[in-house]
């Protein structure tokens, strides 16, 4: 039986990563994801500490799924601007990062 896309489990790795998906990721999702990472970092560590943990954490995933660092450095900026600036999704990241972050 071969389960359909909504039946497979969140986080499912049986599936070869793809870069397709990784180019057009939803920006919602991945700003959530940027969220996420900071509320987890932000009460218990520094500031030099998160900056060097996320960057870990960046390069171990990149390993981990055989993604060039740079390829996803430029998918990313590709995802977070348009021609006239900074998506809203990512401006509220940034945002939060700037007035809330600890």
């Amino acid at each position: 039986m071969n389960p359909s896309r909504k039946d497979v489990p969140f986080g499912d790795r049986s599936r070869p990563f793809d870069r397709d998906r990784m180019n057009q990721a939803p920006a919602r999702k991945v700003a959530s994801a940027a969220m996420t990472v900071i509320d987890a970092l932000q009460l218990r560590f520094t500031s030099e500490q998160q900056v060097l943990g996320t960057a870990a954490v960046f390069l171990i995933l990149c390993e981990r799924f055989g993604v060039e660092p740079q390829d996803a450095f430029t998918a990313t900026k590709n995802l977070m601007n348009t021609v006239t600036g900074k998506r809203a999704e990512f401006e509220a990241v940034a945002d939060y990062a700037r007035f809330d972050m600890r």
